[in-house]
């Protein structure tokens, strides 16, 4: 949801208290956390690369009509990707009528 939650997670690594290989999943577009923008998927992963190295893989979650965009940026960049209907009600350009 924000940059902080790196460090918090390099902090806890430091200590100890958690391990590699790490997962990260980056979530983008929800309301109170960073915005559903390439730059920001650019710069979540920039610092992640300098936190964590070689030690981690990441995906990328983006809520509603910013899904395919981001996680077709993040599967460019190396990443893995999370789908489904409660992450986006689009169906192209259009709210899906249903899931099936």
């Amino acid at each position: 949801y924000d940059v902080g939650h790196l460090y918090s997670l390099a902090h806890f690594r430091d200590r100890g208290l958690v391990s590699g290989p790490l997962f990260i999943q980056f979530v983008f577009g929800i309301l109170g956390g960073i915005g559903a923008d390439p730059d920001n998927l650019v710069h979540m992963k920039g610092i992640a690369d300098k936190l964590f190295g070689d030690s981690y893989q990441f995906s990328v979650l983006a809520a509603g009509r910013h899904q395919t965009p981001m996680i077709a940026i993040a599967a460019a960049m190396g990443g893995n990707v999370r789908v489904g209907l409660e992450d986006s009600l689009y169906d192209g350009r259009q709210l899906a009528k249903s899931n099936a």
